[in-house]
């Protein structure tokens, strides 16, 4: 729980504390883990080296939720108006932010390159492609969306197109899990009375939802190219209600 909810420890606390290992984790996934969040101005480079490393599962519930933290938290603004590239490009994309010039969001500034944004969408690519026939990986996919649509509005204008790549490719496979969970698994257990009819369902709509997340971007041009693309999204507002 510290390592996820704040980045007041070092990386030799975190070395010097391997004893507290869980039992169900090994040293250099907890090192790994336990890192990734050591330091604000480092975390979105820790995540990529994570991720890189293959060293943590990023399916499972408590390393997805690390991740989420380390895209979500923002951070502090420089106190001082910057004229750099990284505030003009972040102010003028992010809901976050009210105007230029009002500082920096130092711990994002990876985002403004173009190479990490590109590493880190061919990352998550791959790993979507390595789950793909498996609907029980939602938790990644949920991952993958979140960066896909932080990455959609926050990075360079020349990187962008890169993160709607890796939106339109895990809206892909969400559509494709929707489509086998409710024509197929999901009825075959309602018609036998499966008590996993219930976490079907859940799962169904937390897909669902990821879909509609891909869609959670400012710029709508890019988010809905023509009519057609809104047809995924009434599929997925179907299945939620």
């Amino acid at each position: 729980q510290p390592f996820i909810s704040n980045i007041n420890h070092t990386e030799n606390e975190v070395l010097a504390s391997q004893v507290k290992c869980p039992s169900g984790m090994s040293p250099s996934e907890y090192v790994v883990y336990g890192c990734m969040r050591a330091g604000g101005m480092t975390q979105m480079r820790n995540m990529a080296r994570a991720v890189y490393s293959s060293l943590l599962n990023v399916k499972q519930d408590h390393v997805a939720t690390l991740l989420r933290q380390v895209i979500l938290q923002i951070g502090p603004l420089t106190s001082s108006p910057s004229s750099s590239s990284f505030s003009s490009s972040f102010s003028s994309s992010s809901s976050s932010s009210s105007s230029a010039g009002e500082g920096e969001f130092l711990w994002k500034h990876d985002m403004i390159d173009d190479n990490y944004v590109r590493e880190m969408c061919d990352a998550f690519t791959k790993m979507l492609d390595q789950v793909a026939l498996n609907w029980e990986s939602s938790d990644l996919l949920r991952t993958v969306v979140l960066f896909g649509t932080y990455a959609a509005e926050n990075s360079s204008p020349s990187a962008r197109p890169i993160a709607f790549q890796l939106l339109h490719h895990a809206r892909g496979i969400a559509l494709d899990w929707m489509r086998r969970i409710g024509s197929d698994t999901l009825p075959t257990a309602l018609r036998h009375q499966d008590p996993s009819a219930s976490s079907l369902r859940q799962r169904l709509v937390s897909i669902a939802l990821s879909v509609v997340f891909t869609f959670d971007v400012q710029n709508r041009n890019d988010a809905f190219p023509d009519a057609a693309t809104l047809l995924p999204l009434w599929r997925a507002l179907v299945c939620i209600h």
